[in-house]
């Protein structure tokens, strides 16, 4: 079995506080992108082994692995699986790659092992393994608020081309979450109301382009509708014509590593 798992970009990412079981209170909508790894899985005899292009990657800690751990455990499963990840989206890049693996290997397995568990269900038990999982479950266009993980599904957004940039380096949530500076934009409650773009807007970027202020020139060639993904390290441009976002990945040619991609 073959599963596309899709990178998201955050639209808006307002940081509201923080909560007293240590964690942020947030409100973010979230948008999955066409740019994706592939996931293979495979019946196996009872262990749950894992492959990937990506050889760091190859370990019981890889959220993908966790899932199928999980799946096993909850329902009983005596079987195991081969998990093969083709990577395509940057690791530690705020595109959610690692929560998009382990979604796609829940939802694969659910039918594989023919759980037939519910979409919302599947969710839930998603939680455990991240705050992104969840939304990767339902895929397209959603709100998380809380953690980000109680999730909102939403009337699609129309198309737009993205162009990614990836500067070569990922920051991790810890590091993000460690210099926050929480906002008051509420970006996410006017964003949501008719899709104005122009209310696009992320809290991470406060405290992110201070540390790396080599992302703030890259989001200035990324043009007016560009942002930070999440907790970064990529920045995207948001472009209604195909031939815009090109345009501008030109122009990041040799200082990064460059992706076109367009809303699903």
């Amino acid at each position: 079995m073959q599963i596309k798992s899709y990178a998201k970009i955050n639209l808006t990412l307002d940081i509201l506080g923080k909560r007293s079981d240590g964690y942020h209170e947030m409100d973010t909508i979230l948008q999955q992108i066409s740019l994706h790894d592939i996931i293979s899985l495979e019946n196996m005899e009872s262990e749950i082994k894992i492959e990937c292009d990506a050889k760091e990657l190859e370990n019981s800690s890889n959220l993908a692995f966790r899932a199928a751990e999980i799946m096993k455990e909850v329902f009983g499963i005596s079987k195991g699986v081969k998990i093969s990840i083709s990577k395509k989206i940057p690791v530690g890049a705020g595109l959610s790659g690692g929560s998009s693996n382990a979604a796609a290997v829940m939802k694969g397995l659910n039918k594989l092992w023919n759980i037939e568990l519910k979409e919302e269900k599947l969710a839930e038990l998603g939680k455990s393994l991240g705050m992104d999982v969840p939304f990767h479950i339902y895929g397209g266009t959603c709100r998380g608020k809380e953690r980000g993980d109680v999730i909102e599904r939403l009337k699609p957004l129309e198309k737009y081309y993205l162009a990614i940039a990836y500067p070569g380096f990922g920051i991790s949530t810890k590091e993000a979450y460690g210099s926050v500076v929480i906002g008051k934009n509420m970006s996410s409650e006017k964003f949501a109301k008719n899709y104005n773009i122009e209310f696009m807007h992320n809290d991470f970027e406060k405290s992110i382009f201070k540390k790396y202020p080599g992302l703030i020139d890259i989001k200035k060639i990324l043009g007016p509708h560009s942002l930070l993904s999440g907790s970064g390290s990529c920045v995207f441009g948001l472009f209604s014509l195909k031939n815009e976002a090109i345009s501008r990945l030109k122009l990041i040619e040799g200082k990064c590593k460059a992706y076109l991609a367009e809303t699903i």
